[in-house]
């Protein structure tokens, strides 16, 4: 068994393997926010680019955090940092790059989407007594299409145009091959 002190939900891991991994991992992520800044600064002289990264690598940061820290169900405790923190993410990236004003109409309701989406996947598949890859492959295929529906009505709304019929019909096509895939080895590995 680990050695670690329990305090309350988290773990202040004692393992030094455990321990050596998340400094690692956000050394990782110290360094790639420097190296963006470098990078993007001495070829515009001027942040660019590289704001993305600086919104999403903290990101990262926060919804791993739990994979490193947790004392059980690590999945439920990164998915709850990943829905605390996902839609300031997107304000604070609306904020930080442009002024379009797009998280309105496009962030907030792709992203609650998202959420939504997130959260019923992860109840069905711990509540659900069917094959877990039969039951991915639907939830990717109804996820997915709800997300196409609703990313493709905030963006067809907020450029106040319709959109190439192409682009729902890839979104489409996309989501249909990546669950039939899921279903394929679903079969196989039941064999």
């Amino acid at each position: 068994m680990e050695n670690r002190e329990v305090t309350n939900d988290l773990v202040v891991p004692k393992n030094k393997k455990r321990t050596a991994i998340f400094l690692l991992f956000s050394l990782f992520c110290v360094v790639s926010l420097g190296a963006s800044y470098i990078v993007d600064f001495a070829n515009h002289d001027n942040i660019t680019w590289s704001a993305y990264v600086f919104c999403a690598v903290p990101l990262a940061w926060v919804v791993a955090l739990p994979l490193f820290m947790a004392k059980g169900k690590k999945h439920w405790f990164s998915l709850l940092a990943f829905s605390v923190v996902f839609l300031p993410f997107l304000y604070f990236l609306e904020r930080a790059i442009d002024s379009s004003n797009w998280f309105l109409p496009i962030g907030l309701p792709v992203g609650t989407t998202v959420i939504f989406i997130l959260w019923a996947a992860s109840l069905l598949l711990k509540l659900a007594k069917i094959n877990k890859w039969y039951l991915t492959a639907g939830i990717i295929a109804v996820g997915g299409f709800a997300f196409e529906f609703v990313a493709i009505r905030s963006v067809v709304n907020f450029l106040g145009r319709p959109l190439s019929s192409w682009v729902s019909m890839a979104a489409i096509f996309v989501v249909a091959v990546i669950s039939l895939l899921i279903v394929i080895i679903g079969y196989i590995f039941d064999k």
